[in-house]
């Protein structure tokens, strides 16, 4: 091999890492990354039992219950809003909805309140100890296993845990378990 050779490998080589690195910078930059470790205010004095509907501010890095009155983008009628519309579709890089059942004192579920059916909202029935999908009919069990109607799987879900009292969602979606049928 010639010193023109080795000079053409070298700068081959030197280019490559370089792309490399770009792509790496590019990647980081353009895909979102989860956030980790996000704390679900008041959750530590949710009794158990109890399932909440939060929304978070991904960019304060919060989660805050929403009361009954608040939570208006749920009924079929606005359905459609914006904002509804938004975090539906994934499309609302600030805010996120989340459905957070405490179901034992160590035990934390915290899930996305689309239907894995035909992506409308889904609502906890209290009487029936169950989540609803208002538009296919479909029912998730308190801890979001597939319990009737069309769905094709459980509910999506949200990594959880408990640090030091605090509990902690992690924003990284987990597609629910596909149905025995």
């Amino acid at each position: 091999m010639n010193t023109r050779e080795k000079l053409l490998l070298m700068w081959a080589v030197a280019a490559t890492g370089l792309l490399l690195v770009l792509a790496a910078v590019f990647g980081w930059m353009v895909f979102p990354r989860p956030l980790l470790g996000v704390s679900l205010s008041g959750a530590a004095q949710m009794p158990t039992g109890a399932v909440m509907l939060y929304q978070c501010n991904r960019a304060a890095a919060s989660c805050a219950p929403i009361s009954s009155a608040e939570s208006i983008f749920l009924q079929p009628d606005n359905m459609f809003s914006e904002f509804a519309r938004n975090v539906r579709l994934g499309t609302d890089e600030k805010n996120a909805l989340v459905w957070v059942a405490h179901n034992s004192p160590m035990e934390w579920r915290a899930f996305s309140p689309i239907s894995t059916h035909l992506g409308c909202f889904v609502r906890w029935q209290e009487t029936r100890e169950l989540f609803v999908d208002p538009c296919g009919g479909a029912g998730w069990e308190r801890d979001g296993t597939y319990r009737e109607g069309p769905a094709p799987r459980a509910l999506d879900y949200f990594p959880i845990r408990v640090e030091n009292g605090e509990v902690l969602i992690d924003f990284e979606l987990v597609k629910g378990k596909p149905n025995p049928q």
